[in-house]
């Protein structure tokens, strides 16, 4: 895809609303399409294409944690049962 059709895309994205629920691939194609006519975007659309990638890689983030911590509580649950288990023979 080239500078002038991520452009294209970008402004379809922006009038259907769908800048706000796209992928981070996504934004960061549209970013770069920004930057290459920030001429005529402005330095607001980029700013908020950044915030908005930021946004999603910090619920990337947060959600590979809480599976960390489901994974560590399981573990500590499996252990404890393993000793009940090992008490109990």
């Amino acid at each position: 895809m080239n500078a002038d059709d991520a452009w294209a895309e970008l402004n379809r994205a922006i009038t259907d609303r769908t800048l706000y629920t796209a992928d981070v691939r996504r934004l960061r194609r549209w970013l770069k399409a920004a930057n290459d006519h920030r001429a005529s975007a402005g330095p607001a659309l980029p700013e908020t294409i950044e915030q908005l990638i930021a946004q999603r890689e910090g619920q990337t983030q947060a959600r590979w944690t809480v599976i960390g911590a489901v994974a560590a509580i399981v573990a500590a649950v499996a252990s404890v049962l393993g000793l009940v288990a090992m008490r109990w023979r």
